[in-house]
């Protein structure tokens, strides 16, 4: 499997670096804490693709590193993608990634599009009433996402996105809720120290747990890097801990997809070692109304009303009116639950090695034989309380 879809995975790890980096050049954004799914977001964009056509599918294209991949080889590195992702659950862990397009009853879609995503994303389709009763089509949208993600995503789509000129929205959800292989003991968990800038130092609930784990140091990247699987081995969490407090913008900066994969070698490489784990509890949601980032990445087009060609999925004209995602993460002594979805509109040290995350650092969740990134975030100032 990594090798039949390692095109498709290379394209999705380089669309979350540049989308990453984009958010960095946010100074909001960049200053609190940070979580999505690059995947899901990946996933969304591409079934949109599909569809697309001209200097429109260009852009997309461009920004999703896909222009080296043949049509047929995307279609079917797809399909493989989301089976494997659709099969990684066991009792213990629990992955589900679900894309549905909810169609304007009364809108003629082409066939070709329809069976399409339905083969290549598993996609299903749904007939809905915006033109008359948007806000129940709102409604309807919304239970599913929230049904798909063990109701952790509430609620994707706000009020007044959807109206009578909508004639079609693509929502991808992913769920994701795992179990620490080696789970770290409620008792010893402790008030500590969390260093969130050199002037700000919080009181969190620090988890300690002492066992075997890879890890290893970057000199490249000045940091630590921690990979704590979760049961089944198929996932893992993996932690970025910058060498300095402060060390975090410098880590985001200088990561790219080069140093990203010889970092993920040389721990894939090493042999769990005993290491004293310190990590802080913390519980994220964010959403992301994302279409100024995807235009300022350079795929503006498909916002643009009679310029955008998405003829590949009806002969009318089409543009894509919101791209919203929405995304929750909890990290406690048990494991990790993770969820997030998103839909687009169209419209018309010590004696042993010591891991202490106790100052900002960048983590994801990845799928260990794909070498998919799930989910991607930065924390700088852990919260229970979403």
């Amino acid at each position: 499997m990594a090798d039949e879809s390692e095109g498709l995975v290379k394209a999705c790890s380089l669309f979350a670096l540049d989308f990453h980096k984009f958010l960095m050049n946010d100074a909001t954004l960049s200053s609190q804490n940070l979580f999505y799914s690059p995947a899901s977001l990946f996933v969304a964009l591409a079934m949109t693709h599909f569809g697309a056509k001209g200097k429109t599918a260009e852009e997309m294209s461009t920004i999703l590193h896909l222009s080296a991949l043949s049509p047929f080889a995307l279609n079917n590195e797809m399909k493989e993608f989301v089976l494997t992702l659709n099969t990684s659950s066991d009792s213990k862990t629990k992955l589900l990634i679900a894309n549905k397009i909810f169609l304007e009853k009364s809108f003629e879609v082409l066939e070709a599009f329809k069976s399409g995503t339905r083969e290549f994303y598993d996609a299903e389709v749904g007939l809905v009433d915006f033109k008359f009763h948007a806000e129940q089509a709102r409604k309807n949208i919304n239970e599913w996402v929230e049904e798909k993600t063990n109701h952790k995503i509430k609620d994707l789509i706000l009020e007044g996105i959807l109206n009578a000129e909508t004639k079609l929205t693509l929502v991808n959800a992913i769920y994701f809720k795992g179990l620490w292989l080696e789970p770290f003991n409620k008792a010893s968990t402790f008030p500590s120290d969390f260093f969130v800038s050199k002037e700000k130092v919080i009181q969190v609930p620090m988890m300690y747990r002492e066992a075997h784990f890879k890890f290893i140091e970057s000199e490249e990247l000045a940091c630590q890097i921690l990979e704590l699987p979760y049961i089944g081995n198929q996932l893992s969490m993996v932690i970025y801990l910058p060498s300095e407090n402060d060390g975090l913008a410098s880590l985001e900066e200088k990561i790219n997809f080069g140093n990203l994969q010889k970092s993920l070698a040389d721990l894939d490489g090493s042999m769990p070692e005993e290491i004293e784990v310190y990590l802080p509890k913390f519980k994220m949601e964010q959403r992301f109304s994302l279409n100024d980032v995807l235009t300022g990445m350079g795929a503006g087009e498909m916002f643009v009303g009679g310029k955008a060609d998405f003829s590949g999925i009806a002969h009318k004209p089409l543009y894509v009116s919101d791209v919203v995602h929405k995304a929750f993460v909890e990290v406690n002594e048990e494991g990790t639950e993770a969820a997030a979805a998103t839909g687009i509109g169209m419209k018309m040290l010590c004696l042993k090695p010591m891991f202490s995350a106790n100052h900002p650092f960048l983590f994801f969740i990845r799928h260990r034989s794909t070498g998919a990134m799930l989910f991607l975030g930065h924390l700088l100032e852990p919260r229970v309380e979403a």
